[in-house]
């Protein structure tokens, strides 16, 4: 993946932000490049192996195209996450590892969801909030407003979902793949 100081990028961990420079660094093996980031409003600044970027999940920024289709997804049937707390994570941590839009928003809006209906554990908290920082600093980017205008877009598509829906999933919507029993509440 070739890219240049000015493009805009999404670290699947931290979220979107700009390439500002690129950086050659002396390390134990010798030099290697680094692409410098700097993350949205939050003053991060990553510095990030240039042969590494696609290992690590690091893309450019989505096209406005595609976040529609993410907020499309925002606005879907949830998924019945499993009841069993290890394995629900463990898939959760999985997409939102991949860094790519359209699951980071389905952990956003399964997890939702599961919050409306039952109390989050203090991780499944903690996986909700890491997908809605990395999601709504992406769409600020995208749409370049404001981080809270971008958090209430995010709020606003899931409003919908709940207001349309108004039950918990039954067993004709979408499931996620598990053996361990499936449900919300």
């Amino acid at each position: 993946m070739e890219l240049s100081v000015g493009d805009q990028v999404v670290h699947p961990k931290f979220g979107a932000g700009q390439i500002t420079g690129i950086e050659q660094l002396e390390l134990v093996e010798g030099f290697d490049n680094y692409y410098v980031i700097a993350i949205g409003d939050r003053g991060l600044v990553l510095r990030v192996p240039i042969r590494k970027m696609e290992e690590l999940g690091v893309r450019p920024v989505m096209t406005p195209a595609r976040m529609d289709r993410v907020l499309e997804t925002l606005r879907s049937t949830p998924a019945l996450l499993s009841t069993n707390f290890k394995t629900r994570q463990a898939r959760l941590k999985e997409k939102l590892k991949t860094g790519r839009p359209r699951k980071i928003a389905e952990v956003i809006r399964d997890l939702t969801w599961l919050k409306r209906q039952s109390h989050l554990s203090p991780t499944d908290t903690r996986l909700l909030n890491q997908g809605q920082d990395v999601l709504a600093t992406e769409i600020a980017l995208v749409t370049d407003t404001k981080l809270m205008e971008a958090r209430q877009m995010i709020d606003t598509a899931l409003t919908d979902t709940v207001n349309s829906e108004g039950v918990a999933p039954g067993p004709d919507h979408q499931q996620e793949q598990s053996t361990a029993p499936l449900h919300y509440g």
